[in-house]
């Protein structure tokens, strides 16, 4: 026995509200995963500099007691 056809729904209207706020999402989150891409490698190297002058700090403190 052969199925039946699918029914197919044709929307009769359009609702604009809903498709303006799926492009607002859209955008929101294309900007988000942008900001986010850029943050991580902006971070890394803000973490790296931090790094490298605590380091800096604690040695020159080592010195400074080693003297004493």
């Amino acid at each position: 026995m052969p199925k039946p056809r699918r029914f197919e729904h044709k929307y009769i209207y359009v609702d604009e509200r809903k498709e303006r706020l799926h492009k607002s999402f859209t955008a929101d989150m294309k900007h988000i995963h942008r900001k986010e891409r850029r943050g991580r490698s902006g971070c890394l190297s803000l973490n790296i500099g931090l790094f490298a002058i605590i380091l800096l700090a604690l040695l020159i403190v080592w010195r400074v007691l080693l003297r004493m």
